[in-house]
């Protein structure tokens, strides 16, 4: 489970009830969800906001660049396995710089990221501008490796679009 902005999910400064109850779930899956085949990966510009009950059970840490000095404080006492000395050098990261620890690297590890070798993928999908406008009926997706279409689901009662992707890209 992928959680991109998660301060907005797992904060614990909202109280409502639905976002005690998400909390609660995510509470759950970060700390059981490995025996069920559930990995839950955060991203988060704002650590400092995620609740400490979930914070607390991930195991490893990916840092990109980061200015906040509350949330680089927050980083160093929560895993104890990343030296502060190295996480005080996400301040001035540029862009394909990052800090990993955890036990996915052997030890805590300052990485470059290479340039990329592969063609960015992907096209952006036209939708109705004006009433009585639709995007075409089907689009071919033409991202490398991907194969599926957005279908317009004029059939669907809810009028949708819905992404089909094949099973030997499910289960790659």
């Amino acid at each position: 489970i992928v959680i991109d902005e998660a301060h907005n999910l797992c904060s614990p400064e909202h109280g409502g009830p639905l976002f005690v109850a998400v909390r609660e779930r995510l509470t759950q899956i970060a700390a059981e969800g490995r025996k069920f085949g559930l990995w839950l990966l955060l991203s988060t510009q704002r650590p400092s906001k995620i609740a400490s009950g979930i914070l607390s059970q991930c195991d490893n840490v990916a840092v990109m660049r980061m200015s906040s000095p509350a949330d680089l404080a927050e980083l160093a006492t929560r895993f104890g396995y990343a030296p502060s000395s190295m996480l005080a050098r996400s301040t001035g990261f540029r862009q394909g710089e990052a800090f990993f620890a955890g036990g996915f690297v052997p030890a805590p590890t300052l990485a470059t990221m290479r340039t990329r070798l592969t063609k960015e993928g992907g096209a952006d999908v036209r939708v109705p501008l004006r009433d009585g406008e639709h995007p075409p009926r089907a689009v071919e997706d033409q991202a490398p490796g991907r194969r599926g279409a957005l279908v317009d689901r004029r059939d669907n009662p809810l009028g949708h679009w819905s992404t089909l992707v094949s099973a030997e890209v499910m289960n790659a």
